[in-house]
C-alpha cells in the first residue's frame, strides 16, 4: 500500500497573514495536517513563522511576484516541484490566500478519488474563427500576439537619466508575420481560463517534463500578459494522454466583469453552498469577517 498522501495543497499569497494563517488552520484542520507547500511574497508582507506548522514548507528563495506577471507562473512551478519532490501526492490543489472551502472536507475527498480526469482546470480553446465575444477575441489577441521591445533616441536618454533600460514596447497582431513566432498551430492549441485547478500525480509530472523541455513555448509565455491564465491550461489540454475537465471546483463571482472577481460576503453563502464547488474566492477577512465564521458552521468542523 502507498504511502504517499493523498492531497497536498500549494498556496500562492502575498498579503493578509491573519487570512492566511486562517486558511492554513482550517485545511489542516479538514484534512489531518495534509503536506502544504507556500509560496509566499516575503517582500509584500510578512507572516509569523512562529505560528506556522510543521507539516508546511515555504518555497525559498521566493519570488518577486506581481500580478499578471510570469512570476505568478515561476512560483507555481516551484511550489509544484517542491510539493513532488518532497511529498508525491495523488492530487494537489492550487490556492491563494483569499480562498476558503465551502465544502465539508469529505465531500472534498470523494468528489477526488471518483474523478475520472487528470485535472480539473478552467479552460477554454481560443481558435480565431470560433469567437463570438468580445472578451474572449481579447485574450486571443494577448496570446497569438508577439511583443517587441526597441530603444528609440528618447528612451536611450531616459535610460542613461534613470540608470535603467527603458524601452519601447510594440505589439504585433498580424498572424502572417508571426506566424512562426508563437507557439500555436493547428496540432498546439491556445488555451485560457482560471488560474486555479486542482490536479493529479500525472498532470503534475507532466506539467514539470514539458516546463523544462519546452524552452521555446515557456520563453514566449514570459513575455505575455496574464500567462497564468494560460501556461498550464495549453500544457494539459494539448497532450492527448490527459483527461482534462473545464470544471475547476472553484466559485468566483464576475458579475461586474472587472479585472478581479467580486469580494464575497454572507450575502453569497446560499450561491456558494448550493454550487458544486470545494472552495471559493475572493474573500477579504478585514472587510468581511463574519462570512468565514458562518462558514464554518455550515459545513461545519469535521473532516
Amino acid at each position: 500500500m502507498s504511502s504517499n498522501p493523498f492531497l497536498g495543497f500549494i498556496l500562492l499569497t502575498h498579503q493578509n497573514p491573519k487570512q492566511i494563517l486562517r486558511l492554513i488552520d482550517r485545511l489542516n484542520f479538514m484534512f489531518d495536517q495534509p503536506p502544504i507547500v507556500c509560496h509566499h511574497d516575503f517582500g509584500q508582507s510578512k507572516l509569523p513563522l512562529s505560528s506556522v506548522p510543521q507539516n508546511l514548507s515555504f518555497v525559498s528563495p521566493h519570488v518577486k511576484t506581481e500580478w499578471g506577471k510570469w512570476s505568478l507562473v515561476e512560483a507555481t512551478l516551484k511550489a509544484i516541484k517542491q510539493l513532488y519532490s518532497a511529498y508525491d501526492p495523488d492530487w494537489f490543489i492550487l490556492l491563494s490566500g483569499t480562498d476558503y472551502p465551502i465544502k465539508p472536507g469529505r465531500e472534498l475527498l470523494s468528489d477526488l478519488r471518483n474523478t475520472k480526469f487528470d485535472a480539473h482546470i478552467s479552460s477554454k480553446k481560443l481558435v480565431r474563427e470560433e469567437i463570438d465575444n468580445p472578451l474572449d477575441a481579447g485574450h486571443f489577441v494577448r496570446y497569438n500576439s508577439f511583443v517587441f521591445e526597441y530603444p528609440s533616441i528618447f528612451h536611450l536618454v531616459q535610460s542613461i537619466r534613470k540608470r535603467k533600460w527603458v524601452t519601447e514596447r510594440v505589439r504585433v497582431k498580424n498572424p502572417k508575420f508571426i506566424r512562426y513566432l508563437i507557439p500555436f498551430s493547428d496540432t498546439f492549441h491556445c488555451y485560457k481560463g482560471s488560474q486555479w485547478f486542482s490536479a493529479s500525480r500525472k498532470a503534475a509530472e507532466y506539467i514539470l517534463d514539458f516546463d523544462a523541455s519546452s524552452k521555446w513555448v515557456k520563453n514566449f509565455y514570459k513575455g505575455v500578459d496574464c500567462p497564468d491564465e494560460s501556461y498550464f491550461h495549453i500544457i494539459l489540454n494539448n497532450n492527448s494522454d490527459m483527461k482534462i475537465s473545464t470544471e475547476n471546483w472553484r466559485y468566483e463571482d464576475w458579475e461586474g466583469m472587472g479585472a478581479h472577481p467580486k469580494e464575497l460576503g454572507a450575502e453569497d453563502l446560499q450561491k456558494m453552498i448550493e454550487s458544486n464547488c470545494h472552495f471559493a474566492r475572493k474573500f477579504n477577512m478585514r472587510k468581511k469577517p463574519d462570512v468565514l465564521d458562518r462558514l464554518d458552521e455550515i459545513i461545519g468542523y469535521e473532516a
